[in-house]
């Protein structure tokens, strides 16, 4: 299993790493999202490192 962002090998185990998940939101009229409903988790993870640069706009490649 790899790392969707950097491509490298990943530990699904290791809790420190993000799973990705699925669901349903409503907005809010002043902006923003709910709580995620009928959450789904998907089997798919990511480094730490990786998601901050994402969430930065600054994904790809990263030295772990």
């Amino acid at each position: 299993m790899n790392c969707p962002f950097c491509g490298q090998p990943i530990d699904p185990a290791n809790p420190y790493n993000w799973q990705r998940v699925s669901g349903w939101t409503q907005k809010r009229k002043g902006g923003g999202t709910n709580a995620i409903a009928l959450r789904k988790t998907e089997q798919e993870f990511a480094h730490p490192a990786c998601v901050v640069l994402a969430k930065d706009g600054r994904s790809g490649q990263v030295s772990l």
